[in-house]
């Protein structure tokens, strides 16, 4: 088998955050096995677009970023979402705990997180784990939940849902809980904007 010569470039802004930098590399090792041409690979990369609520970049509003990450439905999904997305970071998180254990995203928090707004029902765990290393706010209504994170922003902040959790106890799905964001957001731009 010909081994391809050079790394193929990573043109997407999509494909270098989160779990999408390790599916683009699985997907170049697995086009070198099965014979495809580099050009359909660039092509592929090139034109890679995230799907919607995964690290979903919804706004950018008075040097404030609004990033919906609802599908982080569990801790692994949450970590890399804060691996990925530079500091100073507010963070809405919790809903439906599955019982994962917390401390992968422990120093993540610490070091990155400036407020951490708990929405869902019962965040007991998060916030027993978490409230010594992040300010924390309990607001279980989104729409209230983004109006104070944006209250608490400062330009260079980048308010981030990933909930590290699942949303049955408030929403439907993961869907509805990152619709539910991006409405707020959007609330929020328009009435700052009057």
């Amino acid at each position: 088998m010909k081994k391809r010569n050079k790394k193929l470039p990573v043109e997407s802004k999509d494909l270098k955050k989160g779990t999408n930098k390790f599916n683009s590399l699985a997907s170049s090792i697995l086009g070198d096995l099965a014979k495809i041409r580099n050009k359909s690979l660039k092509e592929t990369f090139r034109t890679f677009k995230t799907r919607p609520h995964r690290l979903e970049l919804i706004a950018e509003f008075n040097g404030i970023k609004f990033v919906n990450d609802s599908k982080a439905t569990n801790i692994d999904a949450l970590w890399y979402a804060l691996e990925e997305t530079e500091a100073p970071i507010i963070l809405l998180a919790g809903g439906m705990d599955k019982n994962d254990d917390l401390a992968p995203v422990v120093d993540l928090i610490k070091e990155k997180v400036e407020l951490l707004i708990l929405i869902g029902k019962d965040n007991t765990r998060f916030r027993s784990e978490f409230q010594k290393y992040a300010r924390i706010e309990e607001i279980p209504n989104m729409e209230q939940a983004v109006l104070v994170a944006y209250k608490n922003s400062a330009p260079g902040t980048t308010i981030l849902l990933s909930p590290g959790a699942a949303s049955w106890d408030l929403y439907e799905n993961y869907e509805e809980r990152g619709d539910k964001f991006r409405e707020a957001v959007k609330k929020i731009i328009e009435k700052v904007k009057k």
